[in-house]
């Protein structure tokens, strides 16, 4: 069984299954993170979107959802 990060990570489409290529496109997957969320055109003031904010609460509700299943199933966590 994979811990919740470990099922979160291999859910992701672009996350191949080998342990060095996953290990290369985790890190490369956070240096696109790093990138996506310094983007300095990622709020859009004149249109009251903040695209940052939104990421932000799309993660919320995946760890929510995540910790709910995991607490459910009887894992430590």
């Amino acid at each position: 069984s994979l811990a919740p990060a470990e099922r979160i990570i291999s859910s992701t489409p672009w996350v191949s299954q080998s342990g060095a290529q996953r290990k290369k496109v985790a890190t490369d997957s956070i240096f696109v993170l790093r990138h996506t969320l310094m983007n300095p055109w990622l709020r859009d003031p004149v249109n009251k979107i903040d695209y940052i904010a939104q990421y932000c609460d799309h993660l919320e509700s995946l760890l929510r959802m995540e910790l709910a299943n995991t607490q459910s199933s009887g894992l430590p966590g």
